[in-house]
């Protein structure tokens, strides 16, 4: 006696995680204080350059620099997907 037998599989692909990253002001003189906002969607971890090196998925840090500066958050989440977003903040002479 010969029969089949039929699985129904579902799988769900997570999107890729969104964020959100600015500066203010883009331009600033030496030693002047930029506010660094950065915020996710989608996100389990974060990573920043410019910024600490591992940052919550949303948060705001106070920066000073005396040279034009890039800071960039790259996040990702539980399937390895990522996205990252970066800006740069010119030092006026």
């Amino acid at each position: 006696a010969g029969g089949t037998s039929e699985q129904s599989v579902t799988v769900t692909a997570l999107p890729l995680p969104t964020v959100s990253l600015t500066a203010n002001p883009l331009a600033v003189t030496s030693g002047q204080p930029i506010t660094v906002t950065w915020s996710s969607q989608g996100a389990i971890a974060c990573v920043g350059t410019g910024v600490a090196t591992k940052l919550a998925t949303s948060g705001t840090v106070i920066a000073t620099r005396s040279a034009t500066s890039t800071f960039a958050v790259r996040c990702g989440n539980a399937a390895g997907g990522t996205a990252e977003k970066s800006v740069t903040v010119t030092v006026l002479n």
